[in-house]
Order: structure tokens, then C-alpha cells, then sequence
């Protein structure tokens, strides 16, 4: 038998408990209007579940004569191991019982995402507005100066003050790779930099300088901002998809639970 993911191994589990034994022993009805294709211990195993089941392991199709005998060998198997726990009564231990309801949760709580996500897609058109609306679409041209203490910054913006050159300070000043360069650090997305400079930028006019130094892990950072443009929108796009689709999750959830009457009693 091929391997099996845990967690499908579960969601079947929970999915076809023989409904004998959940009854409390009387026989499992049978549905005349469904197509069995295997019993275990007079459990029906219907179509659906095999179909499920094939799809699960081996991606949409009718499944090859090879890929069938496998799923019917490995669903007769977990019934047979479902039944010989539920003897042993282990689906009255305590243990078993919560991680079967933080299964079933899981799933419940996976399908609805799902559901809202497919119902709420994430359009072409949608990913275009962002793209013509936001700022994640936006590249600067910019340079640094980068000291190690906050007293070093503020002596670099007095100079700047005073009519000091940039390049030349970032030349004298920087500690920084690109200082050779006068502080050069070419075109990029605010999302490139560590984000306390990135998160600067939008602040900082188009031939100006920032007026406040930038603490980051790396030193202070005075910045310049020479030019702004906009990408293509083609660099960005697969970006503002992944950024909208995890900002459309976030609001779902929030949205779900702020509904919720919950109370907190730790």
C-alpha cells in the first residue's frame, strides 16, 4: 500500500464511521439508489466515497483499472481499521474524541474559506484597480546615507541643511555598499527595503530629502528619493494578486468573528 496523508487518513475516518457502530451496533442501512462497491463487515462503501477518495489521491480523471484497485484496497483497509478502533473503543477515549472535533473544525472552518474565496475571486480587473490605485505599484529612485548612531544622521542632515551635497556626504559618511556610489541604490519597490525604510519612502517628496533619520536593524538611515515611476504591470501583477487575495482572508475572518458572541473567560 502506497503512502497515505495523515490528515486524509482522518477526514475519511470521520467521514465514513460505519453507521452501525455509531448506532450502537444495529445493522448499517443501505441506500438502493446509491452504487456499493465494497463492504467491510456489512459497511456499504459507496461510489462517492471511492470517487472522493481517487480524486484526493490521484487528481481529477476516471482513474486507470490500477489507481482503482488501489483506492478500493486502501478504503476497505481504513474501514476495517475504523471498525477494529471503535471495538477497542477508542473512539470513546477522551483524547481521540477532541483531536476527531478539531479535525471535523478544521475542516468546516477550510470549506468555508474556500467557499467565500471562490465566490469573492480575485478578477483581472480587480489585481488592474490595485494596480492603478495602489502604492505597491510604485518604484523609487533613491539614495542613503547609512551611519551606526542617531547622533551621526542628524550631523549628516545638519550638513545637508547648510547646502551640503548628498553624494558627496554619502561618499565621506555612509558605511553602506553602495556608499562608493554616493548612496546610489538604483530603482525598487518600498516592499524590497527593510521595512522602516521602506515604510519612509511615500513620505519623502521626489527630489527631497527626509527630514528624520531612519532607524533600521542595519544603522540610520538618511534618505534621498531622487525619482518615483510606476512598474509595468506585469512585475507586479502575480504580487498584488497574492497581496489582495491575503488581504481578502484577513477581512473575511475578521469579519466572521467579530459576529461571533464570544467571551474570554481566562
Amino acid at each position: 500500500m502506497k503512502y497515505v496523508p495523515v490528515i486524509l487518513i482522518a477526514l475519511l475516518a470521520t467521514a465514513c464511521a460505519p453507521a452501525g457502530d455509531v448506532s450502537g451496533g444495529s445493522a448499517p442501512a443501505i441506500d438502493p439508489n446509491r452504487t456499493i462497491v465494497a463492504t467491510v463487515d456489512g459497511e456499504p462503501i459507496y461510489e462517492e466515497m471511492m470517487t472522493f477518495y481517487r480524486i484526493a489521491r490521484f487528481g481529477e480523471g476516471e482513474g486507470t483499472p490500477e489507481q482503482n484497485e488501489q483506492v478500493i484496497n486502501d478504503i476497505t483497509q481504513l474501514y476495517a481499521m475504523v471498525g477494529e478502533a471503535k471495538r477497542q473503543g477508542l473512539d470513546k477515549d477522551p483524547d481521540v474524541s477532541m483531536k476527531i472535533q478539531m479535525q471535523t473544525m478544521s475542516m468546516l472552518a477550510q470549506s468555508v474559506m474556500q467557499k467565500h474565496n471562490e465566490d469573492n475571486a480575485i478578477t483581472e480587473e480587480t489585481v488592474q484597480a490595485a494596480y492603478e490605485s495602489g502604492s505597491s505599484s510604485k518604484e523609487y529612485k533613491a539614495r542613503h546615507i547609512l551611519v551606526k548612531k542617531e547622533s551621526e544622521a542628524l550631523a549628516v542632515l545638519t550638513e545637508l541643511e547648510a547646502g551640503g551635497d548628498f553624494s558627496t556626504l554619502a561618499e565621506e559618511n555612509s558605511t553602506g555598499p553602495s556608499a562608493p556610489r554616493g548612496g546610489d541604490l538604483g530603482w525598487f519597490p518600498a516592499a524590497q527595503m527593510v521595512k522602516p525604510f521602506g515604510d519612509a519612502l511615500p513620505g519623502i517628496e521626489p527630489g527631497t530629502y527626509g527630514k528624520t533619520p531612519v532607524q533600521t536593524k542595519f544603522g540610520w538611515h538618511v534618505i534621498f528619493v531622487e525619482e518615483t515611476r510606476k512598474a509595468e504591470f506585469e512585475q507586479v501583477a502575480a504580487k498584488l494578486r497574492k497581496q489582495l487575495a491575503t488581504d481578502q482572508v484577513n477581512e473575511y475572518l475578521e469579519s466572521v468573528k467579530s459576529k461571533a458572541q464570544i467571551v474570554n473567560k481566562l
